[in-house]
């Protein structure tokens, strides 16, 4: 489901590097209450570190069947409390 608050990007189709490209310029273009939904199809291990060093949080949601990573500033609680309700 999309809504205001998700910028989706689905990479599956993608070859290393376009994800970790495409996910880190979305990221710097993130406004206060609003999360990127990554769909991957396999889990992007260097990404986690870059993004907790970074000042970000994330949740990953396999239950798809796929790697479904929900990344938000660490400072922003309406981003965080968004994605919050994709796992309640």
């Amino acid at each position: 489901m999309q809504n205001s608050h998700a910028i989706t990007l689905n990479t599956c189709e993608m070859q290393p590097p376009q994800p970790m490209e495409l996910v880190l310029q979305a990221i710097d273009e993130l406004q206060t209450g609003q999360y990127i939904k990554m769909i991957h199809r396999m889990e992007p291990q260097p990404l986690y570190n870059i993004l907790l060093d970074n000042g970000y949080r994330y949740k990953v949601d396999t239950s798809s069947g796929l790697f479904n990573i929900y990344i938000w500033k660490a400072v922003d609680k309406l981003a965080e409390s968004h994605v919050k309700i994709n796992f309640d």
